[in-house]
């Protein structure tokens, strides 16, 4: 409900008072934007894709790892060093630890040479985008996080880009998500089509994080068109370290984006 303006301006209700205060910034560490956006490129029948610029190395996007892995990182290209002309020099991954707090941490690439971050607690990769770059102005290869030197892709930024898209993210501890809605694209030949479905490790109904399983929160079925925005009549709420993904079912080759958007705040 809006209400009627004052005599003194527009009197916000509170949802829309703490969303106006989000979008300024005005909230510190209390409240703050969430959201993700990813892309695959789908051949064939495929049942359970995630939505990630990952998707060539691994179908299902990797679980967070409570156990926590050694974060390292590394291109596909030589281009993309510290010392090129060339090519992403330095990288920015925002993670959490096995804690679930937030950690920021910043490596310079050494082509295909794995390099060590120095962390050795990572749990999942949030975000993951070029920080500087050469005279190419994007990665020249496949930039990737892994799990130890050489190991699991867990985040990438793809050819010729700057960002990992990915529809995946996790809540970090002593927060909760509240999801405002999402959105899903899907390009496919003659009369294939793709299946979206949101999901979530938390249900709705007992509002427990079952980590691993992913409750359907809403469906989709697209072919040579977007959704439009689909918000939720009432934001759906997401517990602290819960996990939240876009995930297709294709019935042929499909090129699909989706994303949602949400903020979090203090538990």
């Amino acid at each position: 409900m809006i209400l009627p303006k004052s005599a003194g301006g527009h009197v916000f209700t509170p949802v829309e008072d703490s969303l106006h205060a989000i979008a300024r910034c005005k909230t510190g560490t209390v409240a703050d934007h969430f959201e993700a956006y990813g892309e695959a490129t789908i051949t064939g029948a495929v049942n359970n894709a995630d939505l990630w610029s990952g998707y060539a190395a691994s179908a299902v996007q990797p679980e967070p790892d409570t156990a926590g892995y050694a974060l390292w990182v590394e291109s596909s290209s030589l281009a993309d060093n510290g010392t090129s002309a060339t090519g992403a020099l330095t990288v920015d991954v925002h993670y959490l630890d096995t804690s679930g707090a937030q950690q920021t941490t910043t490596a310079t690439l050494n082509g295909q040479t794995p390099v060590d971050t120095g962390v050795s607690d990572c749990m999942f990769v949030n975000d993951f985008h070029v920080e500087t770059v050469g005279s190419g102005l994007v990665a020249a290869g496949n930039v990737d996080c892994t799990k130890g030197s050489g190991g699991a892709v867990v985040s990438r930024i793809l050819a010729a880009g700057n960002f990992a898209l990915s529809t995946m993210r996790q809540v970090p501890a002593g927060k909760r998500l509240y999801l405002l809605g999402w959105h899903g694209v899907g390009v496919a030949a003659t009369a294939k089509f793709s299946t979206l479905r949101i999901r979530s490790s938390t249900h709705l109904r007992d509002h427990a994080n079952a980590a691993g399983v992913y409750h359907f929160l809403d469906v989709t079925r697209v072919k040579d068109f977007a959704t439009g925005w689909l918000p939720f009549p009432v934001p759906q709420v997401m517990q602290p370290l819960s996990t939240i993904k876009i995930t297709a079912w294709t019935s042929g080759t499909n090129d699909i984006s989706g994303s949602w958007r949400g903020w979090i705040e203090d538990v």
